[in-house]
């Protein structure tokens, strides 16, 4: 393939063709008299008297918001603040001006679902709203410039104490948030999913989530440092995915001192794991086994022997130092690389929400 590939920014192709129900939501989103009206103050708008939506349309009908409006905003959400005629469960918002009034207004639905990226009127103060509102929570996202959990401000240090009031969360998602010993996570029984993106650990154990009894994915993408947390990793021996991988070695990070060694460390402790991703690091080593093996199949990474019999059902070696996709004998079932255009798809398949690596995997191609 020729060329270069560049991701659009909306999500959305020209070509794709808008459904009936789209073209509904589009109408009502730009024409939203059609079921509210400004209030006294001419701020905020209103559900019109003698409407009464269902929780499939208002989840809907706020999602369609941000498509076809130019940005969703305290005035919009104020439609939904009469919780006997609206119900919202599962709200995302992305690029809104909503601010921490009108995110209450939002938790006071009780939300199975909630998410936040680039949200730069919520900041700290709205962590109170989790401790309120989160009881009926089962999946939390905390993107980037949602400032929930850490101040805005570069200048302010000061570090934000909190403990989740989350009981059946079960995927909690923290992209960039500076993690340190008063934010507190042993409390979240439930949870299964936990991402940490792009997250630095200060002062922060990964230890407390050894009391976490169901937690089975842990994403550490791009995290900082993780050299130094290797050893509380090996003790969530329940883990079936784990992904310690970066974008980008050029910083040092991602180079271990021992790459097979703390490779077949993970695995010995981790017998249950079945994803593993490793991509931008060296461990997969060299190729060239340091020490005698006691098995008699063999495997192009010294640090995976373990797993010969027992290969992963995917493995990421996408940009691994010594280009460790081109090698034989690799105990995975799926990789995703760059040796081949199969293992550059299967990258694609699995970094599709990863707008750098995703561009860069698509340029392989």
């Amino acid at each position: 393939m020729s060329g270069k590939v560049r991701l659009k920014e909306n999500g959305y192709l020209d070509e794709d063709p808008m459904t009936l129900q789209d073209i509904i939501y589009k109408y009502i989103c730009e024409n939203l008299d059609v079921i509210s009206s400004p209030n006294v103050c001419g701020t905020l708008r209103q559900l019109n008297e003698g409407i009464v939506l269902p929780n499939d349309i208002c989840d809907r009908l706020l999602k369609a918001c941000q498509r076809f409006r130019r940005q969703l905003g305290d005035d919009v959400i104020n439609i939904f603040q009469d919780r006997t005629r609206t119900s919202l469960k599962i709200v995302h918002l992305r690029n809104s001006t909503v601010t921490n009034t009108g995110l209450e207004m939002i938790m006071r639905h009780k939300l199975y679902s909630l998410t936040l990226w680039y949200c730069n009127q919520i900041n700290v103060q709205s962590a109170q709203l989790l401790t309120l509102y989160g009881e009926g929570l089962r999946s939390l996202e905390l993107g980037i410039n949602a400032h929930m959990l850490q101040n805005s401000e570069p200048i302010e240090k000061e570090p934000v104490d909190f403990e989740f009031n989350c009981p059946h969360l079960r995927r909690l998602v923290l992209n960039g948030v500076v993690l340190h010993n008063g934010l507190q996570l042993n409390c979240l029984f439930e949870l299964t999913h936990l991402d940490l993106t792009s997250c630095v650990l200060v002062g922060f154990s990964l230890e407390v989530l050894a009391s976490l009894p169901l937690l089975h994915t842990l994403i550490l993408f791009n995290v900082w440092p993780i050299a130094n947390q290797l050893q509380a990793i090996c003790l969530l021996r329940r883990l079936r995915t784990l992904d310690i991988s970066i974008s980008n070695s050029g910083n040092g990070h991602g180079t271990y001192d021992l790459p097979d060694q703390t490779l077949e460390m993970i695995m010995n402790n981790l017998r249950e794991l079945t994803h593993l991703d490793i991509s931008g690091t060296n461990l997969a080593g060299n190729g060239v086994a340091t020490k005698e093996s006691n098995f008699k199949l063999r495997t192009d990474i010294p640090g995976l022997e373990s797993r010969i019999q027992r290969p992963l059902q995917f493995l990421g070696l996408y940009h691994t130092a010594h280009s460790a996709c081109k090698r034989h004998d690799i105990p995975a079932n799926e990789i995703a690389g760059d040796a081949d255009e199969h293992q550059i798809l299967t990258a694609a398949k699995y970094y599709y929400d990863r707008p750098m690596l995703l561009t860069r995997v698509l340029n392989d191609l």
